[in-house]
């Protein structure tokens, strides 16, 4: 078995359409449990994988503009974090995984 994997650029997905600015306050149990998400799906290929689901990705960033925003501190105080919708978007980027299996021998009966 033989396999190689390249990696796209990373790029910026933003939101399909503008979307509200400002800051939103975090909840207590945001504050407890800070963490970072990485997402990962796997699709089988077609001629153009990525323009689909980053077209998608921008579409529900609409509704959920505050993933497309950062993690930001209050200006008053230093220590609360809040989320900033500043709709700059979600990092994207994909990886293009090609495998070449042999198989030897016979399924015959």
């Amino acid at each position: 078995m033989s396999y190689i994997v390249s990696k796209s650029s990373t790029v910026l997905v933003p939101p399909a359409i503008p979307t509200p600015s400002g800051t939103l306050n975090l909840s207590s149990f945001d504050h407890l449990m800070q963490f970072h998400i990485d997402f990962i799906s796997i699709f089988s290929h077609g001629d153009k994988p990525t323009a689909p689901i980053k077209d998608a990705f921008a579409k529900a960033l609409v509704h959920y503009y505050p993933a497309a925003g950062r993690i930001a501190r209050m200006k008053d105080d230093s220590s609360v974090p809040v989320v900033d919708c500043t709709g700059e978007g979600i990092w994207y980027f994909h990886l293009l995984f090609c495998v070449h299996i042999q198989i030897s021998g016979s399924f015959s009966n």
